[in-house]
């Protein structure tokens, strides 16, 4: 009985506590800002939005390469740049963008059409978070 106890008492002391659930106000705000960024970095696109009772604001791509340059030079203390030069540099992918626009375009009407004709289009779940590894069961 001894041995039952302690076997009991290795596997409750093994097991990770239960994940953190976020609430959906909060995985809305993460997926928001994740789209925001992305539409930014990836498609060289600026963000606006508006929030309750407020004057619409909005990011430029150009802002974003500024304030890279503003958190690179606070790094590194001593140069006072005040141009974009560097967040360019990071941001090299965006000429990429500009010479695959015709493409994003093309799809874009293909994607319309689809629409048009009646398509549907649907955002299948993703994996869930925060999932506890699984551990090889005795046997």
């Amino acid at each position: 009985m001894n041995t039952a106890l302690k076997l009991s008492q290795e596997r409750f002391d093994a097991q990770l506590p239960l994940p953190v659930s976020e609430s959906s106000q909060e995985e809305t705000r993460a997926e928001w800002i994740f789209n925001a960024v992305e539409q930014l970095v990836r498609f060289g696109s600026d963000v606006s939005f508006q929030r309750r009772m407020r004057e619409p604001q909005g990011v430029t791509v150009t802002d974003l390469a500024l304030a890279v340059d503003e958190h690179a030079n606070g790094r590194l203390e001593d140069c006072k740049v005040h141009t974009a030069a560097l967040g360019w540099l990071i941001s090299n992918h965006l000429s990429l963008v500009e010479s695959n626009r015709p493409h994003a375009n093309a799809l874009s009407d293909q994607v319309a059409q689809f629409l048009a004709a009646g398509g549907q289009i649907k955002q299948l779940p993703g994996p869930p978070r925060n999932s506890a590894p699984q551990s090889a069961q005795p046997a």
